[in-house]
């Protein structure tokens, strides 16, 4: 048999073995770990050690963040990145902040936004629409989706968007204006001239609401009505193009060439790459006699104009026009 002085040897392990201890050295010594043929002695830990050692086999393991602290970081980081134009980093990165947690809303709807901005319709406008199935009342989702589909030229629906909107608030001026739009791409200027009449009721000086009510004058025939809405326009906004262009077309069918033609330049000086602005420019030197810049004109609308089949129509009449003038 194995005595103690054999498996605990001084000398293997340059420590005093508590087996060979006396009984009072052994008591202020702490326990022997015997393994592997040595003996490993640790002190005796003092009172405040071992409170140590108790809190610390007490204290509870660190535990993970929540998924709701994970998705709030992602969407922090998803706004950053969209603030510095990183669209594709914004979408991947609020993508999984969703993934986490579905029915959040700030979460899709700068998904929604960001898609929007990159010119994914069809990806902004399912986001927005997954957004409402979990928050009806936002607001904002639903003017975006009448934009988009204003854009898409589903002007129902977009109308049934804005009226959302306005049911909620009847002072959202933008959706009021844009439903006047769509009512007006519907054919239905009784009610677009109502929606554009609310808008100047709260703002008197909007421009794109003069205009609205000029271009419903023009459809009607009234000549001197939508002028005086266009000059309202620029009243208020001197460089709003559209109502610019649109008023050199009403005093051009309503005789004053002229005054038309100085319109048209002015529109042409900030918008020189419309070949159908060109074109109306053109038609209205031509009738005035002013053959040489009307030739310059169908010729600056003919190189403007895109090389495609849809536009052989126009392409077929600018070159008419030119021949005449040449003969």
């Amino acid at each position: 048999m194995t005595s103690s002085a054999a498996l605990c040897s001084p000398k293997r392990s340059g420590l005093v073995c508590p087996l060979l201890m006396t009984g009072r050295l052994r008591a202020s010594v702490a326990i022997a770990v015997i393994g592997l043929g040595s003996c490993f002695l640790m002190p005796a830990p003092d009172a405040q050690a071992k409170r140590l050692i108790v809190a610390q086999a007490s204290s509870p393991p660190s535990q993970p963040s929540p998924p709701s602290e994970i998705a709030a970081m992602l969407l922090r980081q998803a706004g950053e990145l969209k603030a510095s134009g990183d669209l594709r980093g914004a979408v991947e990165t609020v993508r999984k902040a969703i993934a986490l947690q579905p029915n959040l809303t700030e979460a899709r709807y700068l998904l929604a936004t960001a898609l929007e901005e990159a010119g994914d319709q069809d990806g902004a406008i399912s986001e927005y629409e997954a957004l409402l199935k979990s928050a009806q009342g936002h607001l904002d989702s639903h003017f975006r989706l009448g934009l988009l589909y204003g854009q898409r030229g589903d002007y129902n629906a977009a109308i049934r968007a804005f009226s959302t909107v306005l049911r909620k608030d009847q002072d959202h001026l933008a959706a009021r204006f844009n439903i006047g739009l769509a009512f007006r791409k519907t054919g239905d200027n009784d009610w677009a001239k109502r929606h554009f009449e609310l808008v100047l009721k709260q703002d008197p000086r909007h421009a794109g609401a003069h205009t609205g009510l000029g271009n419903i004058a023009y459809d009607k025939g009234d000549l001197r009505e939508a002028i005086d809405e266009y000059r309202l326009a620029l009243d208020s906004d001197p460089g709003y193009l559209r109502a610019r262009r649109n008023l050199a077309v009403a005093l051009n069918q309503n005789g004053d060439a002229p005054q038309a033609l100085e319109e048209y330049r002015a529109v042409l000086k900030l918008q020189s790459n419309d070949p159908l602005l060109y074109l109306e420019y053109a038609d209205t030197l031509r009738a005035t006699d002013q053959k040489a810049e009307a030739a310059k004109a169908y010729q600056q609308a003919l190189n403007l104009l895109p090389l495609t089949t849809d536009q052989s129509e126009t392409r077929a009449r600018i070159e008419t026009q030119l021949k005449q003038l040449m003969q």
